[in-house]
């Protein structure tokens, strides 16, 4: 994840973008990490797909 951000960091400095727009890539970034790391409940799915 350091490595994304350090990424973030380089296009910020290359493209000249702003802090809020540097501020909402790495939040995007950091949601994503988190999201791929969440175990799927299967229980919901298992009832989701009965209905």
């Amino acid at each position: 994840m350091l490595i994304s951000v350090f990424i973030m960091l380089v296009l910020t400095l290359v493209f000249k973008w702003s802090v809020w727009e540097f501020a909402f890539s790495v939040g995007a970034v950091i949601i994503a990490f988190l999201a791929g790391s969440m175990k799927p409940n299967k229980k919901n799915v298992l009832a989701f797909l009965k209905k």
